[in-house]
């Protein structure tokens, strides 16, 4: 009797949903050794009639980050508009920043551009998933360029409405791209500019900027960031300590 009231339980057990499966695509999308599993569980939800939701497919979109799948993350969109599934912020920041880890910055463009062509509400952590893009590509320039008109946006009176506005991970990922370009001027800047939009650099900020320096051996003003940072009392790491030293030792300090 026991068996038999136990195997009704459990024939009662509610099937997984589509939260269910969203919850273990995320669980395993990260994981090196499992993230492989995400995708699959995609097409097991596809075989049992269960419909994906946009959770679905961007925790899909990050297992192929995971694994450097940035073709199959792209396909992802695709499958979703074949399923009739509507386009999605999360879906598409999730897929851009599987490009942007491969290096992919221009099909990353191309994403935030069909996002603003399907008039989804491109914000700005989607921007700064774009921005990183282009700084992994070294496209200092289209980084600059999408800072710059974000930045005007976030002024704008509809950026103020919405509440949007510049973050440190925006500088950090723009003045990032400048290191990766070679351009050191403009990282130096962008510190400044910062600080004068009311926002405190940060050491994510500070780092590369003192990077960039020191690569153009560019002493003089990597000693003005540092002193800059030491004021704001941040603590310095090995990284930023390495990179003001460096452009001492770069310009041959007296």
């Amino acid at each position: 009797r026991r068996r038999r009231g136990g195997g009704a339980a459990r024939r009662r057990l509610p099937l997984p949903d589509t939260v269910s499966y969203a919850t273990a695509m995320r669980s395993a999308a990260r994981s090196r050794e499992h993230w492989r599993e995400a995708l699959r569980l995609l097409d097991v939800m596809a075989s049992r009639g269960v419909r994906p939701n946009a959770h679905a497919y961007a925790a899909a979109a990050v297992a192929c980050e995971t694994g450097g799948r940035w073709e199959v993350a792209i396909s992802l969109l695709d499958r979703m508009r074949e399923q009739g599934l509507p386009a999605s912020v999360i879906v598409y920041s999730a897929v851009m920043a599987c490009c942007g880890a491969e290096g992919r910055w221009e099909e990353a463009l191309q994403l935030l551009a069909a996002m603003k062509a399907e008039r989804l509400a491109v914000d700005v952590p989607a921007v700064n998933i774009a921005i990183s893009a282009c700084a992994r590509g070294r496209a200092w320039r289209e980084a600059l360029l999408l800072h710059d008109q974000l930045r005007a946006w976030c002024s704008s009176a509809e950026g103020r409405r919405g509440g949007q506005m510049l973050t440190e991970r925006t500088w950090g990922a723009t003045i990032g791209a400048m290191y990766k370009g070679g351009q050191w001027r403009k990282a130096a800047e962008l510190v400044g500019e910062m600080r004068r939009d009311g926002l405190a650099p940060n050491l994510a900020c500070y780092t590369p900027a003192l990077a960039a320096c020191a690569d153009a051996a560019e002493w003089r003003p990597a000693l003005e960031l540092w002193e800059s940072l030491l004021r704001d009392g941040i603590t310095p790491d090995a990284l930023a300590a390495g990179a003001a030293l460096d452009a001492c030792l770069a310009g041959r300090v007296p």
